[in-house]
This record gives C-alpha cells, structure tokens and sequence, in this order.
C-alpha cells in the first residue's frame, strides 16, 4: 500500500499543470485592487527594499547550506558497502561507507540540501540493498526497489 501511495504521489507531481488563459487579466486585476502605500511610490518601493533586507538578513543564519545526513546499513557479511543515489550520479567508487567499529553497521553522512532523493546501498560491489528504515519505490530506471530520503 505505500508504494501505491508513493506512485500516485510521483505520478501527481510529473503532470504538468496547465495555465489558465486568463492568467495575466486576473493577476492584473488582483494587482489594481492592491491598496497603494501612503506617500507614493517611492516609500512603497523603499519598503519592499527594507523587507527584502530584513529577510535576507534574518533568513541568513537558518539557511547553511545543505545538512548532513546520516545513513546506515547492518550488514554483519559485507567486505565493502557504498551509497549510490541521485545525489551522486549513482557512482559506485563516490561514496564509500566506513565500519563502525566493533559492530556490523557501516555508515556514510552526506552534505545533502533539500530536497526528495533516491538511492540504495551497493554490498561488495555487486547486490543492491534498500534501505529498510526508509520508503521505498520502485525504480523503473534500474529495475530494483531504490530507498527514498527527503532532507528539508
């Protein structure tokens, strides 16, 4: 049932949305009836330029850059494992995991900014695993199931 769920979601947000023919006549219209700022122009204009700064400023400090996620995979037989996704260009050799020692976990943090990202875990070079902590679609792609992280 998740997957379903997950395909209607994806198959929602490739459908282009077509946009109205009266558009511009009701944007236009929405605009006229947009009361004007006291003082003319200048000051409205001089507004929207001290609010553009005063978010720009206040945003600055939430917004980094991307955040580190974590991914994990126990895998108490594995030699090697790797993180392949679309964040990589699913290259096999970009992002190795390392084992933390003393368990059979393997672990990778990745910068990531936000967004809906596929991926899966490559055992010894040869078996594709999903991650079982995550969502997980079918990818029409690679013809397996590939794990979904969206980092906000």
């Amino acid at each position: 049932m998740r997957d379903d769920w997950l395909d209607s979601v994806v198959r929602e947000l490739k459908r282009p949305t077509p946009v109205r023919p009266d558009f511009d006549r009701r944007l236009g219209a929405a605009l006229a009836r947009t009361p004007r700022p006291r003082g003319g122009w200048l000051l409205g204009v001089g507004a929207m330029a001290a609010g553009a700064l005063l978010t720009t400023f206040l945003w600055k400090g939430r917004s980094r850059g991307p955040a580190p996620v974590e991914f994990l995979i126990d895998a108490p037989a594995a030699r090697a494992v790797t993180l392949v996704g679309d964040f990589n260009d699913w290259d096999r050799r970009r992002t190795p995991l390392e084992r933390v020692i003393g368990t059979s976990r393997w672990r990778a943090r990745v910068p990531l900014h936000g967004g809906l990202y596929r991926y899966v875990f490559l055992v010894d070079g040869e078996r594709w695993v999903a991650d079982s902590t995550q969502l997980t679609a079918p990818d029409p792609d690679f013809g397996t199931t590939v794990s979904l992280v969206t980092v906000r």
